[in-house]
């Protein structure tokens, strides 16, 4: 039950809101004269709250000591909101771990990086939040022995942040041989990141590498059937053909390169969609 003096505050405040600007100046804290005191509800608990969700959460622990690890992926500099975001998932965060909070950005670019660096104003004093920031120049090195549990890992980062040379010939080879004793999940996801990463002609030199290495590998003709659809498509509309749905949903969803292949052959030729698709 609340006590009369707890109350006693609150009600002045209720009365004369512009109590609160004189209390606030007495912390050292230089207010505008002309700020207008407004009193409204204290109750900050939302029916509908706004959904505070970040990218990864990850928890360090051992027996002494717990450190929870909030991972922001950034692509562009974030917004103000986004911003105020993160400050508050640190606070969410360490009050749900009940923990010591870090937040990490991955920024994709060297503009990217600096914005998330810049420095998060609560506006308390003394309580404001500037994030660690991995960007191009900051991606801890792959090959270093040290980090060897999570070579694959950094090395997709310093893929996706331009950092490895994808067209060096040396530079795919090692990729293949970092990502070589991975599951197979693992290893098709971070290859797949790696190829989409790559520029187009290193692109080429990576399938040539892949199906020697990884002949069998599904998601590298899952690769192929999908660029060779996207063709086809593209040479239906050239041909003036209008593709139903049926036929659109047909192409995207065949994995068989070679019925693509004979589809296309009979494209430029043919002289309605049936005898394109009719076997």
């Amino acid at each position: 039950m609340p006590s009369i003096p707890h109350e006693a505050s609150l009600e002045l405040l209720r009365l004369n809101p512009s109590l609160a600007a004189v209390l606030l100046a007495a912390t050292g804290i230089e207010v505008p004269p002309d700020l207008v005191a407004t009193p409204t509800d204290g109750d900050l608990t939302a029916c509908l709250p706004t959904e505070l969700r970040a990218d990864a959460l990850t928890i360090l622990h051992n027996r002494q000591h717990k450190l929870a690890v909030i991972t922001e992926s950034q692509s562009r500099p974030p917004t103000r909101a986004k911003r105020r975001a993160w400050a508050a998932y640190v606070g969410l965060a360490q009050s749900e771990n009940d923990c010591d909070v870090v937040l990490i950005i991955i920024a994709r670019d060297r503009a990217t990086a600096r914005a998330c660096a810049t420095v998060i104003r609560t506006g308390h004093p003394g309580y404001d939040l500037r994030p660690f920031v991995i960007g191009p120049d900051t991606i801890p090195d792959p090959t270093d022995p040290a980090n060897a549990a999570v070579a694959p890992e950094l090395t997709v980062l310093a893929a996706i942040a331009h950092t490895l040379d994808l067209d060096s010939d040396a530079t795919r080879r090692a990729v293949m041989r970092t990502f070589a004793d991975l599951d197979p999940e693992r290893r098709s996801t971070y290859t797949r990141l790696v190829y989409f990463a790559a520029s187009p002609a290193a692109r080429r030199a990576l399938e040539d590498l892949m199906a020697i290495t990884w002949p069998r590998m599904e998601f590298f003709d899952k690769f192929i059937a999908e660029g060779e659809a996207r063709i086809l498509l593209r040479l239906l509309a050239a041909r003036g053909f209008t593709i139903p749905d049926t036929i659109r949903e047909r192409v995207v969803n065949t994995s068989d390169t070679e019925q693509i292949e004979r589809w296309s052959d009979r494209v430029l030729t043919a002289e309605s969609l049936e005898m394109v698709f009719t076997d």
